[in-house]
């Protein structure tokens, strides 16, 4: 290829084979106790060089299990209050200033701190993905596109091109690589940073797979203020099926996102999104605005994957199938799946979790084969729209508008729309998994894994039927075999896309 690559591979960080990711926390934790008991019963041994051997021991297990936690596990903060308590104990255990009350004081204290601990790690566990069932592995790459045709406009003044990273998901040789983790640490915030040491399945720099005529494509898009990991246990489905998944992080509105000069972007607040004033046309606008952007965006990644194919030196080279190509996206993503596919053609399928279109795809639907998978919907009585605030009753009605608009646009052969009864907006992605607590983890009525499940099967069946023109027994039922989710919609007529042969 001639002149500068528009996009670079960024090396992950080094992140090596790690183990058990609880077995040190747990160590630290029963030392933090052992080590009061020892003092307290070492107190009643008379030679005093036993009673030093008792407590430096433990003192010493304890300090190495903390180091051990720190380089193999990493810190978090929900053991922030256990490395307190090992502090403490360590103090009590070396009899550095804790004599009588303080003695007692830091005992408590130590008691206290681990018990809170334990609690913060039972609502917000480190948690694992469920294993993907497709037969092969899966490899993965972080790559930064820089698309010099356009100047980011996020930021008043900011004259840099617009940049974009993508992390790709592929069907991948067994492989020893490095693994690869779930969120990385420099792009988590503090409350998420306990998922740097969560696991995916896949690994990094990992052979791509071989198979005649190449693997179809699939491009994923997150939710606003989302992240290109949010939907990580359906992208490691579809990969070990035989579909490449390529998602995107659109900075200032995905991320953090790590650029490739280091700059790592947040999210820009749309309080317009949530406030109580903002009227409906405003909030349509600003939508619209962003689903443009980000469509922008994806069609340019989607140009780039191509060039990809054709580079000797990528991993990808000559790997992927250009006829089947589809698009996914949750929340705001679905809707820039489905504006995507309506301006590019080559995008032969779209699936969305859980929005109805917007942009020009909301007003004229799209040719290609659609699937809309949507919490439960409700009619909200008249009476109620009266007792709701400004900004509630606009949300309810724009919710309601704006699937109802979207029914007759799913007349396409093979799309469908169902919906997931007890399902909330949050029980689409991965964050279902972050606590068993539902305030926390917004899995709605059905049980994480099992909404995996569910999940997996439709998209599978959907972009085997849309793209590799595999009918699905599923997809042709008229009621599901799952009692959770309910068939409001299939279109007449056949079940190819336009991907298929």
């Amino acid at each position: 290829m001639g002149g500068k690559t528009p996009y670079t591979t960024r090396e992950p960080e080094e992140i090596g084979e790690r183990g058990a990711v609880r077995e040190f926390e747990i160590a630290i934790l029963f030392l933090v106790v052992a080590g009061l008991w020892i003092s307290k019963a070492s107190a009643g041994i008379a030679h005093s060089r036993r009673r030093r051997w008792a407590r430096w021991s433990v003192a010493g297990l304890l300090v190495l299990a903390l180091a051990a936690h720190l380089a193999w596990e990493g810190s978090h903060w929900q053991m922030a209050p256990a490395y307190l308590a090992a502090l403490i104990a360590l103090l009590v255990l070396l009899g550095r200033g804790f004599t009588g009350g303080w003695r007692l004081a830091g005992v408590a204290a130590v008691l206290l701190l681990a018990a809170a601990s334990c609690g913060l790690s039972y609502v917000f566990p480190m948690f694992a993905l469920p294993a993907p069932t497709g037969s092969y592995a899966i490899g993965t790459e972080i790559v930064s596109m820089v698309d010099a045709s356009r100047k980011e406009d996020a930021i008043p003044g900011d004259q840099h091109p617009r940049e974009v990273v993508v992390q790709i998901w592929y069907p991948a040789m067994a492989s020893h690589g490095k693994r690869a983790p779930y969120r990385r640490g420099s792009e988590t915030s503090l409350a998420s940073s306990y998922m740097s040491v969560d696991w995916t399945h896949a690994r990094y720099d990992a052979p791509a797979a071989v198979v005649e005529g190449g693997f179809p494509i699939l491009l994923y898009n997150p939710g606003w203020n989302g992240r290109r990991t949010q939907n990580t246990a359906l992208t490691e489905e579809l990969a070990s099926h035989g579909y490449v998944v390529v998602t995107i992080d659109h900075p200032y509105n995905s991320g953090p996102a790590a650029l490739s000069d280091g700059r790592v972007i947040r999210p820009l607040p749309a309080p317009e999104l949530f406030d109580d004033v903002t009227p409906a046309a405003a909030v349509y606008a600003l939508i619209d605005k962003e689903v443009a952007k980000e469509t922008s965006d994806t069609l340019f990644v989607l140009q780039q994957v191509k060039r990809m194919n054709e580079d000797a030196a990528s991993p990808l080279y000559h790997h992927l199938d250009m006829s089947k190509i589809g698009a996914l996206g949750y929340s705001l993503g679905g809707a820039v799946a489905a504006e995507a596919a309506l301006q590019d053609p080559e995008i032969h399928a779209v699936a969305d979790l859980d929005t109805p279109l917007s942009g020009e795809a909301g007003k004229r639907g799209i040719e290609q084969p659609f699937l809309l998978l949507c919490e439960e919907l409700t009619h909200t009585a008249p009476e109620q729209l009266r007792s709701m605030s400004f900004g509630q009753r606009r949300d309810t009605e724009m919710d309601e508008g704006d699937y109802a608009r979207q029914l007759p646009l799913l007349r396409t052969p093979g799309s469908y729309q169902i919906e997931l009864h007890g399902t909330l907006h949050t029980s689409f992605q991965d964050v279902i998994f972050t606590s068993p607590l539902q305030r926390f983890s917004g899995a709605g009525g059905i049980a994480p894994k099992r909404m995996t499940i569910i999940l997996r099967r439709y998209l599978l069946a959907f972009f085997d039927q849309s793209l590799r023109g595999v009918p699905s027994p599923l997809l042709a039922q008229e009621s599901s075999p799952f009692p959770e989710a309910k068939v409001l919609f299939r279109s007449p007529g056949g079940s190819a896309g336009k991907g298929n042969p």
